[in-house]
């Protein structure tokens, strides 16, 4: 299914049978990735997935610190609104700049309770997200 918005993201979802899978193409913004967590996470709740996948590789653009600050404590702070934070898993799949060689987003939310973990191959976020 393709979520047509107005936003400058285009996101792909596909309901697989383990996880909520997102391929998300566009120009980053904090608004716009603010709005894509959100709809992940409600998304997921639709259709009882406790598990998510988010594909950023076609996201463009430059992420400040500030920014993957903000970011992650939005996705905390709305999962734990949706009580999503104690039963999700959410796997970040992108490139380097998206995905911080650092992981500074990923580690705001991490101690901040959230179960999630960025990665730049495929194929450890599906080994992580089966785990």
């Amino acid at each position: 299914m393709l979520l047509s918005t107005t936003m400058s993201f285009e996101i792909e979802t596909k309901i697989e049978s383990d996880y909520l899978h997102l391929q998300v193409m566009g120009y980053y913004s904090l608004a716009e990735a603010i709005r894509m967590f959100k709809y992940s996470v409600d998304t997921a709740l639709e259709h009882k997935k406790s598990k998510i996948l988010i594909d950023v590789k076609g996201v463009e653009g430059s992420i400040s610190a500030m920014e993957r600050f903000e970011m992650s404590e939005f996705l905390v702070g709305y999962t734990k609104e949706q009580n999503f934070i104690n039963i999700g898993q959410i796997a970040v799949i992108g490139n380097e700049p998206q995905i911080d060689k650092d992981r500074f987003g990923e580690t705001v939310a991490v101690n901040r309770g959230l179960n999630v973990k960025a990665f730049t191959n495929w194929s450890d976020a599906i080994k992580w997200l089966a785990n």
